[in-house]
């Protein structure tokens, strides 16, 4: 029983020790060039994320830019968005409220397609969420550059494995993320 519980041990150690790696190696990835979307979903956070939506809308890469998460006071203005090509979503709290709030905007307007902007660390656990949320939709990540601490990475890919195992979805009802 003992070996069965080391052997059993010295493989999901192993197991998390290999999805690390591809973690790390999804975490500094460049973008590639982004695919003709139905929509370019950028999740609120560091400035470089709005500045490549605002881009890959420029070169035509979706008619639509769609901003989740966005704070309550910020107006549209101040973000330097097109007018009558952009929408903010303001109800998403957290990565996993981005995807419900994703999930919902893409549902209402028929999107299939949608480029998500986001840092590369965020990256993985972005997808997690939002392929959750709308398993139907075809999530095309385009990261941007993000934190290379490695402190900030680790807590990334905590948070990673947690929503890969759905720990996320256990606060759901007792607060707003």
């Amino acid at each position: 029983m003992r070996r069965a519980a080391a052997t059993l041990a010295a493989v999901l150690a192993a197991g998390l020790l290999v999805h690390f790696v591809w973690f790390l190696h999804e975490a500094t990835r460049a973008a590639d060039p982004a695919p003709r979307a139905d929509a370019i979903l950028v999740l609120t956070g560091a400035a470089l994320r709005l500045d490549a939506g605002r881009q890959l809308l420029a070169a035509g890469a979706a008619p639509r830019l769609f901003v989740s998460g966005v704070n309550p006071q910020v107006r549209a203005e101040e973000l330097g968005l097109p007018e009558g090509e952009s929408a903010l979503g303001r109800e998403a709290r957290d990565t996993r409220g981005n995807g419900i709030e994703a999930a919902a905007k893409a549902r209402r307007e028929g999107w299939s397609r949608v480029v998500v902007v986001t840092s590369a660390p965020h990256m993985p656990r972005a997808l997690v969420e939002l392929r959750r949320a709308a398993p139907e939709v075809r999530w095309l990540p385009h990261p941007v550059p993000g934190s290379q601490e490695p402190a900030a990475l680790l807590r990334e890919y905590a948070k990673l494995v947690a929503a890969t195992l759905g720990v996320t979805r256990l606060g759901a009802a007792s607060s707003a993320g």
